[in-house]
């Protein structure tokens, strides 16, 4: 559907503002408690007796636990300075992208720990508990769905905003239209990437309290189990965003983007190789030498400004 720039841009406010603001709602209005999948007292997550519960996005955390979360009110937040930037300024997308994008990889995340954490233990069996199961599930998949809606509308506003117009460059001697990420841009992407992995697999609590990482635990002892669930949430977490959006939420915040040698999308392939080679021993400051990091010369990718060259 081709949409007006304005009227995409309107869509871009509303959904943004309507999660932003309930969010905090969610953050500071009265809450009610029940016991976790374990029927533990000791951990009682609390949640939102409210209309706009659905959209408590449960940032770094399974709900609200023992008072207000301050971490997740800071996101709304920051996601409510991005909606009035975006106002006053159209061109200013970028904080509406990074928070969004971090809003749905950890609703995405939460639900599926939320999933494993019904799975229980019961004289021997493996039991599923549905306790208020329909209703969550349908809570969480609108407040999915409208977190998509919202990325998808600024990818597509944000592909707007890059003028067409090829460089001018002299008679014989080809220029890219893009230029290459800085090492400045590097550092920054592997410091807040690296934050963003690590809060939200500390405080996907849910993942710590299933049969699964007990089973997993008692074989291989408990630092293995966590360095094999933080491998995999790291996996997942360039997957998702580098495979489906081309860029993680700090290359959303320097306006960058992966691509291969020809400026295009990138396969999953390729995705996938990039995130498998960040394993490797100090690949990580391999861009202090030529920019690019082993990871981009072993999957034959480019990070870019989406800004075009002038």
């Amino acid at each position: 559907m081709h949409l007006k720039p304005t009227i995409r841009r309107r869509i871009i406010l509303l959904l943004s503002l309507l999660i932003a603001v309930a969010g905090l709602l969610s953050v500071v209005l009265p809450s009610g408690g029940h016991t976790d999948v374990y029927g533990d007292p000791a951990n009682v997550h609390y949640t939102p007796h409210f209309l706009l519960s659905p959209m408590h996005v449960s940032l770094f955390g399974a709900g609200l636990k023992f008072g207000t979360n301050y971490l997740n009110a800071f996101f709304y937040v920051l996601l409510l300075i991005g909606t009035f930037l975006f106002l006053f300024n159209p061109k200013e997308i970028r904080l509406i992208r990074c928070i969004s994008g971090i809003i749905l990889f950890d609703r995405a995340a939460g639900y599926l720990a939320s999933l494993l954490a019904r799975i229980k233990e019961v004289d021997g069996e493996v039991v599923w508990d549905t306790t208020g199961f329909q209703v969550d599930s349908i809570f969480s998949f609108i407040a999915i769905l409208i977190t998509i809606s919202l990325l998808v509308e600024v990818q597509k506003y944000r592909r707007l905003l890059i003028p067409k117009r090829p460089v001018a460059a002299p008679l014989g001697v080809e220029v890219s239209r893009y230029v290459n990420a800085g090492i400045d841009s590097r550092f920054f992407h592997m410091i807040i990437d690296g934050i963003l992995t690590i809060t939200i697999f500390f405080q996907l609590g849910d993942i710590f309290a299933t049969p699964i990482w007990n089973y997993t635990t008692a074989a291989i002892g408990y630092s293995a189990t966590a360095w094999v669930h933080f491998i995999a949430l790291r996996i997942v977490y360039f997957l998702f965003f580098e495979a489906i959006w081309k860029a993680t939420p700090a290359k959303f915040l320097t306006q960058s983007r992966v691509t291969n040698v020809q400026g295009e999308k990138i396969t999953l392939k390729q995705a996938l190789a990039r995130t498998l080679s960040r394993w490797v021993p100090f690949e990580a400051f391999s861009f202090l030498g030529a920019g690019a990091r082993l990871h981009d010369l072993w999957s034959q990718t480019h990070v870019l400004k989406e800004a075009p060259a002038e």
